[in-house]
């Protein structure tokens, strides 16, 4: 099976995490996984916490990345996504409380 592989950069501002989603739903579109799908949105709201997460804690720009089955006419397949920043810190663990938020 091909694998298309497909990236953007991610700028550290918030509003990138909506531009990153309108950009996940067009790719998904165009390897044909229709946006309404059960798939694509699990696969947005993933990229939506990703790219918020390296946004907010990093303070770093950051690569988004997909890897999509490259025919859509193929059987279903695997998509990877990955978001990498440039942070020299490692993550560090946090123990929410009852009433926090994030």
């Amino acid at each position: 099976m091909q694998v298309l592989q497909v990236q953007t950069e991610v700028r550290p501002d918030p509003a990138e995490v909506g531009r990153a989603r309108r950009w996940a739903r067009s790719r998904l579109a165009g390897s044909g996984i229709e946006v309404d799908e059960s798939l694509a949105e699990t696969l947005v709201l993933l990229i939506s916490e990703l790219v918020t997460n390296a946004v907010v804690h990093t303070g770093c720009p950051a690569v988004l990345r997909m890897l999509l089955p490259g025919v859509p006419e193929s059987c279903p397949g695997t998509v990877r996504v990955e978001v990498t920043d440039n942070s020299a810190r490692p993550p560090r663990p946090r123990q929410a409380e009852g009433d926090d938020t994030n």
